[in-house]
């Protein structure tokens, strides 16, 4: 099993993205509650306490070496969080891993989250080796799919009825992006 004895930092021209800390937990609370960012998202908490949980889950991925989950901050500002972004499901006898990412929306249209996932994508193929690289996004979620496009990941099909959210069943996006593709539009960072 792949454990890291330190957790990376990572960094870009504009974010540094950070391991999350305990400290972190009201703003995880408060990305996790707004109704824009839970809108498409797998998760919401209606309570801090709540959010407890997701902290405690972001603790027992790296503690077990089944992913790792960094906070986005601005470079300038590296206590506060803007974001988070990160890997799960990682099996690592097969080399691969699930990608997911949120920001607030006051940070959204700004080409924050390119940026983040550019860099987040070349560490999981050239640091933790991982081969291929999955996300699935929910119904209606054109701008995550076409930020997933933009950083070269294919749409390989609909999971059709693959979650109960909210009562009702919804369809999910399947993405994926292997190392061995082409790495023209990571190496391209011009933002949009």
């Amino acid at each position: 099993m792949h454990k890291l004895k330190l957790f990376p930092e990572l960094s870009t021209p504009r974010l540094h993205l950070r391991r999350i800390s305990a400290t972190d937990q009201a703003f995880i609370f408060k990305g996790m509650s707004d109704p824009n960012v839970v809108q498409f998202y797998g998760s919401s908490y209606q309570t801090s306490g709540e959010a407890k949980s997701l902290m405690d889950w972001f603790e027992f991925i790296v503690d077990h070496g089944i992913g790792m989950w960094w906070g986005i901050c601005l470079s300038d500002a590296p206590s506060k969080l803007i974001g988070a972004c990160g890997i799960h499901d990682w099996e690592q006898q097969h080399h691969s891993a699930e990608l997911g990412f949120w920001l607030l929306p006051q940070y959204w249209h700004q080409g924050f989250m390119r940026e983040c996932l550019q860099t987040l994508i070349l560490f999981c193929f050239s640091d933790l080796k991982i081969h291929r690289l999955q996300a699935r996004v929910q119904d209606g979620n054109i701008v995550s799919q076409q930020l997933l496009q933009r950083v070269g990941f294919q749409r390989e099909g609909v999971l059709r009825g693959a979650e109960l959210k909210q009562d009702t069943y919804i369809n999910l996006h399947l993405y994926a992006r292997l190392a061995t593709d082409d790495h023209d539009l990571l190496n391209n960072t011009q933002l949009e």
